[in-house]
């Protein structure tokens, strides 16, 4: 069976303090607090946490929180990166990995004003999901984040089929990104002598 996680990458600013991002994790648990409505008993059943790893020599963040840490729904998608960007001023990229099948995308980019979700999957699950083929364009926004000898070969990870790997079309976007996936529940740590955070919010 696949795995079923999900995070949001925040692209550091060159000058972001590390003693800030405890207190902006604090902000954006505060605002998914106010942005989504859930049953106690269901997900905040362990504890209102934000947690985030920063590998070392890189600038991005790995966010995990009650909403996304076990994968989420594409309506959310789009919303978790700007909860994130909105917060930390910066580029933020949501992910969700469903079983190896689908695996969504929300991107924010706070000075381009752009905002927008992507999904890539088999066409099967993407019709069981309501998902417009339209979502699987080449997110070409999302490109400019990384250097240009790295667009191509993203543009070839993004278009493969890849049915039924999604997980590792994740993996190998992580790798030309520089990001990290992480899920605790799934097995997938975060990198040795990463900056380890975890703060609390909420009642």
């Amino acid at each position: 069976m696949g795995a079923y996680f999900g995070n949001v990458m925040v692209l550091l600013p060159e000058r972001q303090s590390l003693e800030e991002i405890p207190r902006l994790l604090h902000q954006a648990g505060l605002r998914l607090d106010d942005t989504f409505v859930c049953p106690q008993e269901e997900i905040w059943e362990e504890e209102n946490v934000v947690a985030a790893a920063l590998p070392p020599d890189t600038r991005w963040l790995t966010c995990w929180d009650p909403v996304c840490r076990q994968g989420f729904d594409p309506d959310l998608a789009e919303e978790l990166a700007q909860i994130y960007g909105t917060v930390f001023h910066a580029p933020a990229l949501s992910f969700s990995v469903e079983d190896g099948e689908l695996l969504l995308m929300g991107c924010f980019l706070p000075a381009r004003r752009f905002s927008r979700w992507y999904a890539r999957g088999s066409k099967g699950i993407l019709k069981e999901y309501g998902i417009s083929s339209q979502a699987g364009a080449f997110p070409q926004e999302v490109s400019r984040l990384l250097p240009t000898p790295r667009i191509f070969p993203f543009h070839r990870v993004w278009s493969a089929p890849g049915i039924g790997q999604e997980e590792a079309r994740l993996m190998n976007m992580a790798a030309l990104f520089g990001f990290a996936p992480v899920s605790l529940d799934e097995g997938i740590p975060p990198p040795v002598k990463s900056r380890f955070f975890r703060v609390p919010y909420g009642i």
